[in-house]
């Protein structure tokens, strides 16, 4: 709830705590601009300046809720202000962290004075992990910012030199979600390929550069994470310093110091891993010591994905997957994500990021996904029953290893743990195809899980009152400790005496004022600032007046009460005891439910893939994977999962084939607008990276060469937050595939060269078509406009393939078809889209006449290079003779006007330039015997070029 006026809303007070405010306010630093900053005013909270405009706007959606501090609005001293309550602070933090991606700061008075108390950024949740983690553990339909936060890596980077001047990636990752550390050092090219493909693989949610970057190259980087949804920031050099990494490294690994660590030896990456513990503090935290683990980083385990693809092929709806490119239809990961737990979901998450490369390991998944398509029961008793009571155990456990887990936490992995028996039962309980596969993947495991927690269950049974935890109320059991037990008891006897008591004095003051029932009078009723205590309503007090045996709170310190308070306190201090003790051995068991945790995750992903395929419109089917090099691409009936989910969408499926290395490889695509070309392009990608990552897809058939990378340059939007324009983010796009594709990669272009002229953009595209083609050999689907790229298919027949998208046109309407046939478009569409788009008439018949007019200048400029002049459209019902006269006479008129302007333009300038004033002077009497031939054919010509209006 908003507070508008008085001391509350802190609007235009001049009260000392709002001057404070505003002298605080006006001495702070300017702030970067992915930075918000807000206020902690004890039951509500403030944003100021700029801030609060941003915070009305996008949250609000109104400025009417903008007050001042420090003079009215009409005051140029005044600073605006938007209160925030508690719900909408907590909302606004969460989505700014998560979905916006930019950096929190709270400010609040400590001793009186105001001071940054809190930071975060969307890498370093540290202090705003409980509030971001309430929206996690809720449900795995949370959201996909909820549910995936917490899985994503922060990373640091820095560039060195390599031998002959090359450049070397030094990078480091933490992924606090599985307290891991990576290091790699890399090779990079100028595009910084590895830099895109390490941002997307990690997950990374922010980066950390140093400051002494050359210019060009932070520009670059900038701009790549910028487009990859990571938020960039910037630390000194000196944070890069790799002088106590070991050390700091075997603290938090828990290794000894006979134990190797090779992975240091990269000591520009071990500086990297020095900036990143520096900026996240985690050796200030004891708790977390022992708990890391080292490995190196290997961005060659998964297929790599450019930020463009993400986009192109709209695989979430948060980050550049959420890109205005996208076909519609929801993303990928919304429409896979059956997931039950929040664990599923990040890990279906991290799944769709980190395609597999290993053929064995896919086919692991399939035949996962297919036993579960095929074992209804299975499947159903886990996904409608089972897995849905799983809560959030990295969520749990993170709070045992940070000592801030509740005796509610510890009854929460109890029913967990119980539940792992049915579980198991459920999963032993398929003996056909796969059974042993499944056992070994996740019953066997989680009967060992079960097996391990038994211990745990007998803790929480010998300690814990369960039956009072159903009424939500969390205690320790009075039996287990003497000393507890004997204060329980006291308690109890005290709260049965208050309650005769209690009920004495309702029987008396009922006799006293004759009523026939004492329930009315006196209430009994308790709380933590006065115990037990009786109220009278203020209409009946006259019966008390004068009554010795009772006295008003304020007037008495001892009694019953305040033995109640002192019992209750006492108990409170032992039962504190004991439950630390409880908690502590809970939290030795944090390993064992963090390995639960990650069986979980991928029993649920794999039953949710089952569960997607078989609810699509046409159930999906299992995809055949191939090594790279042993069979092209072949798709049958496919279809694209977002848009056919779509609902009143009836999808036409279509068949792609592109050959094996050396045979047909390039497939380009030309056909009307809106008539499907981008979407065909699209779920090829989609269905390519859905069968990589284990899943069932939409087709009849499907087999799949392994593909390395999916590269995408699709749509012509501008990017100018990143100051790029349209055509400058085409080439950096495309120069990036250029230099990453390898003959294993499948490349997605779609529309390649609108953003510049048509002829410099024609150049473009036919370059890159053939050095795709020719050089790289990869897997490659290009839609273009131009017409004229459908002639590589005669240069490099063995290359490149023409299919286009079908249309019917009768009476000048248009109907798309959206079916895929072989060859190229025979003829273009544009006029007739801008009829489906409702273009005024006089726009069209305009656009018409100019076509023509176009097109019989490329057809006659053609014939003039070849001695032969081509018949316009409308001569063409005219006899021979006439057309022989007529070229006769423009034969006659070009001849005559070449030796007119000899040794002053050549002609073919003449017909590209405006011609002179003296040129045209001298043509003018040729050109008047020319508009003034009878000649059929010539006046058609003529006609042809005419503007009309």
């Amino acid at each position: 709830m908003l507070q508008y006026s008085g001391g509350a809303s802190g609007g235009s007070s001049s009260s000392t705590a709002a001057s404070g405010l505003v002298a605080y306010i006006r001495s702070l630093p300017p702030k970067p601009d992915n930075t918000l900053r807000l206020f902690s005013r004890k039951d509500y909270w403030t944003v100021a300046g700029d801030d609060a405009l941003f915070v009305a706007m996008e949250y609000y959606k109104t400025k009417a809720v903008v007050r001042h501090l420090g003079g009215d609005a009409s005051s140029p001293d005044a600073i605006p202000h938007v209160s925030l309550s508690r719900g909408m602070f907590q909302d606004t933090v969460r989505d700014l962290l998560m979905n916006r991606r930019l950096k929190v700061e709270v400010h609040a008075r400590r001793s009186g004075k105001w001071a940054l108390t809190d930071t975060a950024s969307p890498g370093n949740l540290k202090c705003f992990e409980d509030l971001v983690f309430k929206a996690a553990g809720a449900s795995a339909e949370a959201g996909e910012a909820s549910t995936t936060a917490g899985a994503s890596a922060i990373v640091a980077v820095k560039v060195t030199s390599g031998p002959a001047g090359s450049a070397i990636l030094a990078a480091a990752a933490v992924d606090i979600a599985a307290r891991r550390l990576r290091l790699a050092e890399m090779p990079e090219n100028d595009q910084f390929t590895n830099f895109e493909a390490l941002l997307i693989q990690t997950g990374a949610s922010e980066v950390i550069l140093p400051a002494n970057l050359p210019p060009q190259t932070s520009k670059r980087l900038l701009g790549i994470a910028q487009a990859a949804g990571v938020l960039a920031t910037t630390k000194s050099a000196s944070s890069f310093s790799a002088n106590s990494i070991e050390q700091d490294v075997r603290r938090l690994t828990g290794l000894d110091a006979d134990k190797p660590l090779a992975e240091l030896d990269a000591r520009a990456a071990a500086s990297a891993l020095g900036a990143l513990l520096k900026y996240l503090e985690l050796l200030d935290d004891p708790s977390l010591y022992g708990k890391y683990k080292l490995s190196a980083l290997n961005l060659a385990e998964y297929m790599r994905l450019d930020a463009a693809a993400l986009a192109a092929l709209h695989l979430f709806e948060t980050g550049p997957g959420a890109s205005s490119a996208s076909t519609g239809g929801g993303s990928l990961f919304s429409l896979l994500n059956r997931c039950k737990t929040p664990q599923g979901s990040r890990k279906l998450h991290q799944w769709i990021k980190q395609p597999l490369l290993d053929i064995v390991k896919i086919n692991r998944r399939l035949d996962l996904v297919a036993l579960f398509v095929d074992a209804v029961a299975v499947r159903t008793s886990l996904h409608s029953e089972l897995l849905k009571t799983v809560p959030d155990l990295f969520r749990l456990a993170s709070k045992f290893l940070k000592s801030r887990a509740s005796l509610e936490d510890m009854v929460r992995l109890y029913q967990v743990a119980a539940k792992l028996p049915a579980i198991v039962e459920t999963l032993n309980s398929w003996t056909g195809p796969g059974a042993e596969l499944l056992a070994s993947a996740f019953a066997v495991p989680l009967a060992e899980v079960a097996t391990d927690l038994k211990p745990f269950q007998q803790l929480v049974e010998s300690t814990i009152d369960l039956a009072r935890a159903d009424a939500h109320d969390f205690v320790i059991l009075r039996s287990v400790d003497a000393q507890l037990d004997k204060l329980a008891t006291a308690r109890d006897a005290l709260i049965a005496r208050i309650e005769a008591i209690h009920g004495d004095v309702n029987a008396r003051l009922a006799a006293k004022a004759k009523a026939k029932s004492s329930a009315a009078f006196v209430k009994l009723e308790v709380n933590d600032q006065h115990g037990y205590y009786m109220r009278i309503a203020r209409s009946k007090e006259k019966i008390l007046r004068g009554d010795a045996r009772y006295t008003t709170l304020e007037t008495r310190k001892d009694g019953l009460s305040a033995s109640y308070r002192t019992t209750v306190k006492a108990y409170a201090a032992q039962q504190a005891e004991i439950e630390a003790k409880v908690l502590g051995i809970g939290a030795t068991y944090t390993a064992v439910f963090e390995d639960l945790n990650d069986i979980v995750a991928s029993l649920d992903v794999l039953v949710a893939l089952a569960e997607a395929s078989l609810s699509a419109p046409i159930p999906y089917i299992r995809p055949t994977l191939v090594p790279h090099g042993t069979a092209g691409l072949s798709l049958i009936d496919s279809r694209h999962p977002c848009l056919e989910a779509m609902p009143d969408i009836q999808f036409i499926p279509n068949n792609v084939e592109l050959g094996p290395p050396g045979d047909k490889r390039l497939l380009l695509m030309t056909g009307p607008n809106m008539g499907g070309k981008s979407t065909y392009i699209r779920q090829v990608g989609v269905i390519v990276l859905m069968a990589q990552i284990g899943c069932f897809v939409p087709a009849s058939s499907a087999t799949i060469p392994l593909v390395d990378c999916i590269l995408a340059r699709v749509g012509a939007g501008d990017s100018q937050l990143r100051g790029v324009s349209t055509f400058m983010a085409e080439m950096l796009e495309t120069a990036s595939i250029l230099a990453t594709a390898s003959p294993a990669s499948l490349i997605i272009i779609d529309e390649l060269g609108r953003g510049t002229s048509t002829y410099d953009g024609y150049g473009l595209a036919y370059a890159i078509a053939e050095h795709i083609a020719k050089d790289l050999g990869s897997l490659c689907l290009f839609a273009t406009h131009f017409h004229e790229l459908t002639q590589l298919e005669s240069l490099l027949p063995r290359a490149v393939t023409n299919v286009h998208v079908t249309a019917h046109t009768a009476d000048d309407a248009l109907t798309l078809l959206y079916k895929v046939r072989p060859g190229p478009c025979d003829r273009s569409f544009g006029i007739h889209v801008a009829r489906l788009a409702h273009f005024p008439p006089r726009v069209i018949n305009m656009a018409k006449r100019k076509a023509e007019a176009l097109e019989d200048f490329d057809s006659m400029a053609a014939g003039l290079e070849s001695g032969d002049l081509p018949a316009p459209k409308r001569a063409k019902n005219l006899s021979a003779d006439i057309v022989a006269a007529g070229e006769a006479a423009i034969k006659d008129f070009l001849a005559a006007a070449k030796t007119q302007l000899a040794g002053t333009v050549q002609l073919d300038d003449a017909l590209a330039a405006e011609l002179s004033d003296a040129d045209r002077s001298a043509l003018s009497p040729l050109i008047a015997k020319l508009r003034n031939s009878s000649n059929p054919y010539v006046v058609s010509l003529l006609d042809s070029f005419a503007v009309q209006s």
